[in-house]
């Protein structure tokens, strides 16, 4: 191999090298472009996410499992529209994200004065999604959701 073999040899190896890294840049380039545009989303959004989270947990005051009142017809049918009000009407639906969207609306859905679901299953899908929505806001973290706080068990 000759001298122009060789300085060949390293031009293309030089020039893939560098197309590489180019790509590479363009694509992390990219992507944290768009990260920062989605933290900007995330900072001009929390104020109204967290007023949108403070009204749903006040609407879920109620449904605690330490609140021994039994829930009658009436107070199903008005919290199921107060929840639906805040959802839709309200507009605070899109400030959920996936996970809690699908269990605000499965706990809502319990509600539905037509179904006679068990009381105790009302509440613990409410206080899921109220986990969910600390999660969310970052009161707490994944492994700390896994925790079930105020439940003590007689034996």
């Amino acid at each position: 191999m000759d001298f122009s073999d060789t300085l060949t040899i390293t031009i293309i190896d030089k020039l893939i090298i560098g197309v590489f890294l180019a790509w590479l840049a363009f694509f992390y380039g990219t992507r944290l472009e768009k990260y920062k545009k989605d933290q900007e989303f995330r900072l001009k959004t929390a104020a109204s996410r967290l007023n949108a989270y403070l009204k749903l947990w006040a609407l879920t005051e109620s449904l605690s499992l330490s609140d021994s009142e039994v829930l009658t017809y009436e107070d199903k049918e008005r919290l199921y529209s107060q929840l639906r009000s805040w959802y839709y009407e309200d507009g605070n639906g899109v400030f959920l994200p996936l996970e809690t969207a699908d269990l605000f609306l499965k706990a809502k859905e319990k509600l539905n004065p037509k179904l006679e679901i068990n009381q105790k299953i009302i509440s613990d899908s409410f206080s899921a999604l109220r986990t969910q929505l600390k999660v969310d806001i970052g009161t707490y973290d994944i492994k700390q959701a896994t925790k079930k706080i105020g439940i003590e068990t007689v034996s």
